[in-house]
């Protein structure tokens, strides 16, 4: 760009806006590589935090299941008659 400005001031106008073409095509290139790594990014960080919730959430279902199957191996406690105890 420096170049570009250069070659302005000293009246090189079609050599300046070709010089300022190539520099706004190499950003052009870098932000389009910019948006490409952030939506890769993106991507894996979406991937690792479904996975996680779906793993705590099918775990956790998983407990509770067992929780609720192995309830019925147990005996209901019958209710017993409690003493007063003030007197």
């Amino acid at each position: 760009m420096r170049d570009a400005r250069q070659k302005f001031v000293d009246l090189q106008l079609e050599e300046s806006r070709n010089a300022a073409e190539d520099v706004i095509e190499i950003l052009e290139e870098a932000y389009d590589l910019a948006f490409e790594a952030r939506d890769e990014a993106l991507f894996w960080i979406f991937l690792t935090e479904w996975l996680t919730v779906s793993g705590t959430g099918l775990i956790c279902g998983f407990i509770v299941w067992t929780l609720m199957i192995k309830r019925r191996l147990y005996k209901e406690v019958q209710v017993t008659r409690g003493g007063r105890l003030d007197g």
